[in-house]
């Protein structure tokens, strides 16, 4: 096709452009005058193209290879593409396509090391281009593949992705199934894989049958790591597998309680067991061991929402049940969530006797390599719904780490696990905990707060108030109780939680008097030995306010207080601790 200059087609586009902006396409006429208005800008996007690709890119090309970094040997290249386009733990980067392109339009030396370096190209999803696949499995050479396979729309009972990626069985060491039809799962991925070491199962739809499907004929030798959240119902019955490092399993069908015992007891090199969300299959038999399965690398421990089908008898607790059956002598992270609903009180008794004493967590070094900064340690004790709750420490990504959710757990029995797992006064290695404590008409009382006024580890203690018919009276009493010396077991007089820094709580009977009186009896009571505050800081309804020590008298124009906080005390270094780190969660 012969074009006109591109003046002339511009000047083409621009009026044909301005007459059909000025007018709707309503009559033939204009759907004709329209056509070589199309033609014109078909011709706008298309006649660059020779021209860049026979002009300016050589030019690219020859430039870049030329830069420094085109200099590099091919193997310090070919690392530096790999992290480009994959994450530490090995995982495709969001823009891998977009970047591997890039890399091969740098210049023909990087196309042809990029083209030439098959583990590039060995991350393969059926979600990609029909194109990249199919030159991402050439490429691949007979490097180990890392399949991701969810069903498309154009999907029956076969798939051409899983169709090519069958040709290379001997080499897939990861597979992560998203949606799948059963039909799928019976043609593809159940023959017997023998090289497979991360299998990660991520979800299911509905499925004509509620027979189970036995993943693989059940020959998971090679597996190191299972990541199971998915709806479908798997035959466990036969799985072999000796290998596994990490096991996360979520909701999952056909799983029994005997089952998870032996692939513990198989296992026993794990270093992350997390269970949630299961409901097992049966109860399981008595506990009969002579003594527990030692899993001396478990660094990480979950079980969360543990049921059974039908409901469990009381000694057949999931949780417990799994407890009495394993030791962890390295763990760092240990994760409890579960219900006492319906348990007795010996039952609730032992279930919390079994537990592992936070301190003995806490007191663990992480597996990681020593670091400069100091180990971040977390502790988070909830019972019944947040009812009594104690935490410490902030979550972090390479620390050290104690939860335990227990809901329907009687306040007596919970209150006493921890005063006796954590001692009279656990100040070292946790302090600075935040104490919740909920009190209703039927719930907490100021009692249970004493229960744990003598540690100084608590510097936050956030309280929750509906007396409703005793509201004024039991928040009055609580601005006297935390003025109120008391004797300790030593025989010292003591002031109720003496390193207490802030107190949350909405006092919407208590006057501004009754708070000043408060915070100077905590503060200037002889024989006491505790720092004067520099600042104190009030919020209420109004906002937040600063008052200096000993200068509160405006605190008696204040009602409705939300917070009161303390800042640094004499002996305490500039800078230690600032009003916003007070009221910090």
């Amino acid at each position: 096709m012969q074009h006109p200059p591109q003046d002339i087609r511009a000047g083409y586009f621009f009026e044909s452009f301005r007459l059909l902006w000025g007018q709707d396409l309503r009559s033939d006429d204009d759907h004709q005058a329209a056509g070589p208005f199309m033609e014109n800008i078909d011709d706008l996007e298309t006649s660059p193209k020779p021209s860049v690709r026979h002009e300016p890119v050589p030019h690219l090309h020859e430039r870049n290879a030329g830069l420094p970094i085109s200099k590099l040997p091919p193997e310090l290249l070919q690392q530096i593409f790999y992290f480009t386009l994959f994450t530490s733990s090995g995982n495709r980067r969001h823009q891998y396509i977009s970047m591997i392109s890039i890399l091969r339009s740098v210049s023909w030396a990087w196309r042809e090391l990029v083209d030439g370096t098959p583990f590039l190209w060995s991350h393969i999803s059926s979600s990609d281009p029909p194109d990249f696949v199919s030159a991402a499995f050439y490429r691949s050479k007979q490097s180990p593949l890392h399949l991701q396979y969810a069903d498309s729309d154009d999907d029956g009972p076969e798939s051409a992705f899983l169709d090519r990626a069958l040709t290379g069985l001997h080499r897939w060491v990861s597979l992560s199934i998203g949606y799948a039809k059963r039909v799928i799962f019976a043609n593809y991925f159940t023959t017997p894989q023998p090289r497979l070491k991360k299998m990660r199962l991520i979800s299911s739809g509905p499925w004509d049958s509620d027979a189970p499907v036995r993943l693989f004929g059940g020959s998971w030798t090679s597996l190191e790591e299972l990541h199971i959240n998915w709806s479908g119902v798997l035959d466990w019955s036969e799985v072999q597998c000796g290998r596994l490092r990490v096991a996360e399993i979520g909701p999952c069908g056909g799983l029994s309680l005997p089952v998870i015992i032996g692939i513990i007891q198989e296992n026993q090199r794990l270093e992350v067991l997390k269970l949630d969300s299961i409901t097992f299959s049966s109860s399981p038999p008595p506990y009969q061991r002579d003594s527990p399965i030692v899993l001396s690398h478990l660094r990480a421990l979950t079980l969360a929402s543990l049921d059974t089908q039908p409901q469990h008898p009381p000694q057949c607790h999931p949780t417990y049940y799994i407890l009495r059956h394993i030791q962890f002598p390295s763990c760092t992270e240990f994760i409890i969530n579960t219900s006492m609903a319906s348990r007795s009180t010996s039952n609730i008794e032992e279930f919390m006797n079994i537990l592992p004493s936070p301190l003995n967590i806490l007191t663990r070094s992480p597996p990681d390599p020593p670091s400069p900064h100091p180990t971040a340690r977390s502790l988070e004790a909830n019972f019944s719904a947040s009812e009594f709750c104690l935490t410490t420490g902030e979550r972090a990504h390479h620390g050290v780490r104690y939860k335990v959710v227990v809901s329907y757990a009687p306040r007596a029995i919970t209150r006493r696990w921890l005063h006796g797992t954590l001692g009279s006064d656990p100040i070292e290695p946790i302090a600075d905990i935040k104490l919740f404590i909920y009190i209703g008409g039927h719930h907490l009382q100021l009692e249970d707060i004493a229960y744990f006024q003598e540690w100084e580890a608590v510097t936050h203690l956030s309280i929750q108030i509906h007396a409703w018919h005793r509201q004024d009276e039991v928040e009055s009493r609580l601005v006297r109780m935390l003025s109120t010396p008391y004797t300790s077991a030593s025989g010292a007089a003591m002031m109720p939680f003496p390193r207490l820094r802030c107190i949350e709580a909405h006092l919407w009977a208590v006057p501004g008097e009754a708070v000043i009186e408060m915070i100077r009896k905590r503060f200037s009571t002889p024989g006491i030995g505790i720092s004067q505050p520099e600042i104190i800081i009030i919020d209420s309804r109004n906002g937040k306010m600063e008052f200096l020590w000993p200068d509160l008298d405006g605190i008696r124009e204040i009602d409705l207080f939300h917070s009161i906080s303390f800042g640094p005390t004499s002996n305490e270094p500039p800078g230690s601790q600032s009003p916003d780190s007070l009221e910090s969660d």
